[in-house]
């Protein structure tokens, strides 16, 4: 049974997230970043947009793109949304380094290796 997110009350200051960028990837300017795989080489921020937030979240509203940093999120688990299966992850308010309300160019532009 997969769990639809409109039946979803988050707590406190927790953040639902989707979308979270994941894999190697190589910028416009041509840098290559590393997928994690457990090294050091791979650790780098990730963004991805809020889904959901708690009562107590101030600064960051559903839609909003942030970036969170390395690690910081949970394993990913299947949710529907508008009757689609969705990856989700929950972050804390803390781990949050940005906020934007459209993702930044270099994740725009940036490519799947």
């Amino acid at each position: 049974m997969t769990l639809a997110i409109e039946n979803l009350k988050l707590l406190s200051d927790k953040i639902l997230v989707k979308n979270m960028e994941f894999g190697s990837r190589k910028t416009a300017s041509g840098i290559i970043q590393l997928d994690d795989e457990m090294t050091v080489a791979g650790a780098r921020p990730r963004m991805c947009q809020v889904l959901a937030v708690g009562p107590d979240v101030l600064d960051v509203n559903p839609g909003q793109y942030i970036t969170v940093d390395h690690g910081r999120w949970t394993r990913g688990w299947e949710m529907l949304e508008n009757n689609e299966k969705i990856i989700v992850r929950m972050i804390d308010n803390n781990d949050i380094l940005f906020v934007t309300d459209e993702p930044s160019e270099e994740y725009k532009l940036s490519e799947k290796l």
